[in-house]
């Protein structure tokens, strides 16, 4: 019976314990898992037979998300690096839903076949280089909750203005009618609200981190605003590895499916150009030059 954790080491506490050179090789492996275990270890544990499956949530919303693992009948047990606040405690017992604190090396943590992270948690956490060595996944909640979500997906990614941009499309499809919530790295549980609430259209802030954890998760629609370096010292200071994070947004995306980007800045406009085999729809987006295709600002009005 397959069981997962759910756990939230924060990297204030990593810098303590001097646990941070750990990029090596980081990006290869998870590439490499994402193409053929993790699809197969899906199918086979949350299909629509998963009632009884036990789940491990380490830290995702201190403990609240957990409430969306109960809600669709997976048995879950919290553990949270610090003190998770009175209010969460009080859920987690009234759902009969175990809770550990820092306690990362008992059965109840390491016997498990999935981990869901928090992206605050540094990929050489102990409890992380455990389940990779024995090839089990470890996941971020984002791409957890998505498995049981139908509504639509409006998914945005950026060094830069990711906030504000998440706010903006999601006022603008509040004002035309629509049911929206804005989720994510924003700081609005998704799957706590995919647990609670009938959504219609999500709008997903995501950073780079929640995106290295994300395999099967597709957007119905991408949005990347800019990559230029930050969070370097997560990336071994490789810049190359913290775009193909970025870029991890429009994985899985089919005929149908649109990505809009940032057509000035280079980074991304060589990295578009390179995808000549993908399917999803382009829409570039210049202030600086008028397209062929796609929108363009031209004397402070938007022309498309």
């Amino acid at each position: 019976m397959p069981r997962c954790i759910n756990f939230n080491y924060s990297i204030k506490t990593m810098k303590k314990k001097n646990l941070i050179n750990y990029w090596d090789n980081y990006y290869d492996n998870i590439k490499n898992f994402s193409e053929s275990s993790f699809a197969k270890f899906t199918s086979n544990y949350f299909g629509k037979k998963r009632n009884g499956k036990k789940i491990i949530d380490i830290g995702c919303g201190n403990g609240r998300d957990s409430f969306y693992f109960y809600k669709q009948n997976l048995n879950v047990v919290v553990y949270n690096d610090s003190k998770i606040k009175d209010e969460n405690i009080i859920l987690l017992n009234k759902y009969g839903v175990k809770w550990h604190i820092q306690d990362y090396t008992s059965s109840d943590t390491l016997d498990n076949d999935l981990l869901v992270i928090s992206p605050g948690i540094l990929d050489n956490h102990p409890v992380i280089l455990h389940f990779e060595e024995k090839s089990r996944p470890v996941i971020s909640e984002i791409e957890f909750a998505s498995y049981f979500c139908d509504a639509k997906k409006i998914c945005i990614t950026g060094t830069n203005g990711k906030t504000t941009t998440t706010l903006m499309v999601a006022q603008i499809l509040k004002k035309a009618g629509l049911s929206v919530k804005a989720v994510g790295n924003i700081g609005e549980s998704y799957s706590l609200s995919v647990a609670l609430e009938k959504i219609d259209y999500y709008v997903i802030e995501l950073s780079s981190f929640q995106l290295d954890r994300m395999y099967e998760f597709k957007a119905d629609i991408s949005i990347i605003l800019n990559i230029t370096p930050d969070h370097l010292d997560r990336y071994n200071y490789d810049f190359i590895k913290y775009s193909q994070s970025k870029f991890r947004i429009s994985q899985n995306m089919l005929r149908g499916d649109h990505l809009v980007y940032n057509y000035d800045d280079h980074v991304i406009s060589k990295w578009v150009s390179s995808q000549i085999k993908k399917l999803y729809q382009l829409h570039p987006i210049s202030i600086k030059e008028q397209l062929s295709k796609g929108s363009w600002l031209e004397k402070e009005i938007n022309e498309i």
